[in-house]
């Protein structure tokens, strides 16, 4: 049985303390968490930022979403007509632009490739861990929300899924 909102606090409670306490939070209590993601940062999420998955396709071939001239402080004019008549990119051009791609992401997020993280406060009192939840999606064509999991803090949380994630700067 899933718990509806009477015993919400109480499972949120549980997950913090034992944040708090550097244990894992109970499997059972997590799942419930999980069960509730949605509901829950819809009724009681802040937004927190936009973030772009590691192994996005868009950063592998990012050639085939920029324009070549975003680089056009840091390349040569001549070369950047080479890349844009096709000329094979060296490593360090791709890795230009996939920052430079990233970043424009980042800049004018895409909801169906940039997901939002939002935090759940799981207690008020002294333990005040958060839950995190991405978000991706438009209204129109179906809306994902799913829990990252259970942090101590924003700057935990953000540590833990650099590994995953590309924060804004």
């Amino acid at each position: 049985m899933v718990c509806k909102r009477d015993c919400t606090g109480s499972v949120t409670e549980r997950i913090a303390n034992a944040v708090a306490l550097g244990r894992a939070p109970d499997e059972a209590d997590l799942a419930i968490l999980k069960a509730q993601a949605f509901e829950l940062s819809f009724d009681r999420g802040e937004f927190w930022t936009h973030v772009l998955p590691k192994d996005s396709s868009i950063l592998f071939q990012p050639q085939d979403r920029e324009d070549w001239s975003s680089l056009d402080e840091v390349l040569p004019e001549e070369r950047l007509e080479q890349l844009s008549a096709g000329a094979e990119p060296s490593p360090d051009e791709t890795e230009l632009l996939r920052a430079v791609s990233a970043a424009n992401l980042l800049a004018r997020p895409d909801d169906d490739i940039t997901p939002g993280l939002w935090t759940i406060g799981l207690d008020e009192g002294p333990n005040p861990a958060i839950a995190v939840v991405a978000c991706q999606g438009h209204s129109f064509s179906g809306v994902n929300r799913w829990l990252l999991g259970v942090y101590g803090s924003r700057t935990e949380a953000r540590s833990l899924l650099e590994n995953e994630y590309i924060f804004p700067v």
